[in-house]
């Protein structure tokens, strides 16, 4: 399962087990970042689900991929583990003991598609060849700088991290093409 909530938070609330149990979702152990790939399962109180005051259920959880500290491995990583869960016949979805936090299972979504990574340019720096015009050789030399490898290493905060290198790039060209 992956976490994401249309038009939600970047990052979206986690919490200890047993204090949601006596507080509910009033104090987060922390936070999660939309994206994260999550093994669910279910947390058994007294023989009932755990859920808020208002019966949504909230799950256990593994993380399987945290976009915030993924490499390009991560997508391996999550093919190998959904394909391998895919063919599981287990008798319950029970939580073992290890399972410390849990999440609104509202915020889940069935999602199959493994995380990617844009793959990063040669790193060589230079102009490149087969350009239609000065603009599209700009962009592909940015796409295949150093620069755009060193932003792509993550799959949160991509955003920022492409306008820093861009700013850089530009820096460092700023007598190979006109302003």
């Amino acid at each position: 399962m992956t976490l994401y909530e249309f038009n939600g938070k970047r990052d979206l609330p986690y919490y200890k087990v047993e204090s949601f149990r006596e507080q509910g979702p009033s104090s987060p152990a922390g936070t999660l970042a939309q994206g994260t790939s999550l093994i669910p399962c279910l947390v058994i109180r007294d023989g009932q689900a755990l859920t808020d005051k208002k019966g949504t259920p909230y799950v256990g959880f593994r993380i399987l991929v945290d976009p915030r500290r993924a490499t390009p491995t991560a997508t391996d990583k999550f093919k190998r583990t959904f394909a391998q869960r895919k063919s599981m016949r287990v008798a319950n979805h029970h939580c073992d003991g290890r399972v410390r936090h849990v999440i609104n299972v509202r915020q889940l979504y069935a999602l199959n598609k493994a995380p990617f990574f844009d793959p990063p340019g040669s790193g060589r720096t230079g102009r490149v060849q087969g350009t239609r015009n000065e603009l599209d050789q700009i962009i592909r030399t940015f796409h295949n700088s150093s620069h755009c490898a060193a932003a792509n290493r993550k799959l949160v905060g991509r955003r920022q991290a492409l306008n820093s290198a861009w700013g850089r790039f530009i820096a460092d060209n700023r007598h190979t093409w006109p302003e």
